[in-house]
């Protein structure tokens, strides 16, 4: 299948080594007919599994049911509504300037699909973070290239794709919170540790950033592992503080626990696959491949980083490791 996956054009997409992901999964155990996606991003690999078919000799096969799951609400709406091609031609057409994209985006009344729509349509490489314009750039090269890359986003939400989805169920809560069923294969696209992709970055832990106003100190951040208490003694209670109370924007940092994550992959009893550069020796890296990424620019393939998919060694099925 060469046509491209329906999916968001969101930072660290897996688009164009989904379909061989979710291949390399379903060969290894090919009698699991449910395919949980537990941190489900732009949606690559959810629609990779939606769309997913091998014939075999006796059968053609497909997922019984496939689960979306996304910790970011606004992520998850606006997937949520892209698959199931629920977003208005209309609503993605708004003119945005820099002061009404971080307007929008601090505003917690504002209607969650437009929020995400606009802020996915008019922010760099589709983050819903940064406005996508340099305002202090006003070549006609540059300003041409904007615009190509918000047509290119509003194109992208509402161009028709032809996969059911009425085997999908999504949901927007804390990976652990998410039952696994039985017969389940569980894929993991975790916040990838040491690197820049999402945010700035700890020796062990991931911090990924996040805007907010410092009038709202009162609002207990809900954080995806655990909670420490504010080092300049501010009410808030931050995963990782660095905050600075001068009546302007500061970052709210939230850290992802790779100890607790490893630790609740371990420990379950289906096959559990995960996608990073490395991984504690506990896990069996069974599938490589290189992706390009964009951004800052484009990476040649011969520079683009290599992926790996590792394997928490637990079901039944035929195992091929990486050369074999």
């Amino acid at each position: 299948m060469t046509n491209k996956l329906p999916c968001l054009t969101y930072q660290g997409s897996k688009r164009t080594i989904a379909r061989s992901i979710v291949d390399k999964m379903h060969s290894m155990f090919p009698e699991k007919k449910v395919f949980v996606d537990l941190f489900g991003g732009g949606g690559a690999i959810t629609s990779a599994a939606l769309e997913y078919k091998q014939d075999t000799l006796f059968e053609c096969f497909k997922f019984d049911k496939v689960i979306y799951n996304e910790i970011n609400k606004l992520v998850y709406t606006l997937y949520s509504a892209f698959i199931r091609g629920e977003i208005d031609p209309a609503d993605v057409n708004m003119y945005v300037t820099r002061k009404m994209f971080y307007e929008i985006k601090e505003d917690e009344s504002y209607n969650t699909l437009e929020k995400a729509i606009i802020l996915f349509v008019w922010s760099f490489c589709g983050n819903m973070n940064v406005y996508i314009r340099n305002d202090s750039c006003e070549t006609d090269e540059y300003l041409r290239e904007i615009e190509y890359r918000i047509e290119t986003h509003r194109s992208s939400l509402i161009k028709k794709h032809t996969i059911d989805t009425y085997k999908l169920d999504t949901f927007n809560k804390d990976y652990r919170c998410i039952p696994i069923p039985n017969n389940a294969i569980v894929y993991c696209d975790i916040p990838y540790s040491g690197t820049s992709d999402y945010g700035d970055v700890g020796d062990s832990k991931k911090i990924t950033r996040f805007s907010h106003n410092s009038d709202k100190d009162s609002q207990i951040c809900i954080n995806i592992s655990e909670q420490l208490d504010c080092k300049v003694g501010c009410r808030d209670k931050h995963a990782f503080t660095n905050c600075e109370h001068k009546g302007r924007h500061y970052d709210k940092v939230f850290v992802f626990d790779y100890d607790k994550f490893y630790e609740w992959a371990l420990g379950q009893d289906c096959p559990v696959f995960v996608s990073e550069y490395n991984m504690p020796d506990k896990f069996e890296c069974v599938g490589e491949w290189q992706r390009a990424t964009f951004g800052n620019g484009t990476i040649s393939a011969e520079n683009a980083p290599i992926e790996k998919l590792y394997w928490n060694g637990k079901g039944l099925g035929v195992v091929e490791r990486v050369g074999s």
